[in-house]
């Protein structure tokens, strides 16, 4: 009789360690859920960034290129080579004075239920054209001119 008293013992204890342990399984799954989600948005800041920094040194490198836009018009980046999947970045021209661009850059990402979008006006200093600069193509009449 003893041994089955000890034995509805042991199956209660087990029976309340389950149901405990249940509850904090239950709370760190909730808790995983907002840490995953948190993880993935500070994720998409970053990736965000990067955009808007990889825009900056484009327009950086390009100062002759977007100095022949005019004021309004856009320039889509190709950021495949980046490796960050649903996003964008471009940048609009939107004033030019005689030493300086004023440029907006934009870059968004997207995923499931988030949507990042950020832009950052900056202005670009164009150096001056000198003769240099500007080379003129050679003549194509003679192949083996070259």
């Amino acid at each position: 009789m003893r041994k089955n008293n000890e034995k509805g013992f042991v199956l209660f204890v087990v029976v309340g360690f389950l149901a405990i342990l249940s509850i904090i399984l239950a709370a760190m799954s909730n808790h995983l859920k907002n840490l995953n989600y948190e993880t993935k948005a500070q994720m998409m800041k970053v990736q965000n960034e990067n955009l808007l920094l990889s825009a900056a040194a484009w327009a950086n490198l390009n100062k002759l290129k977007l100095s022949e836009k005019t004021a309004g018009q856009t320039v889509d980046l190709d950021i495949s080579q980046l490796g960050i999947i649903n996003s964008a970045a471009s940048i609009k021209v939107t004033a030019i004075e005689p030493e300086q661009i004023k440029i907006s850059l934009t870059a968004q990402c997207k995923r499931a239920r988030i949507q990042l979008k950020r832009t950052a006006k900056t202005a670009i200093d164009v150096p001056k054209k000198t003769k240099q600069d500007i080379k003129q193509k050679p003549e194509a009449s003679d192949p083996n001119s070259l």
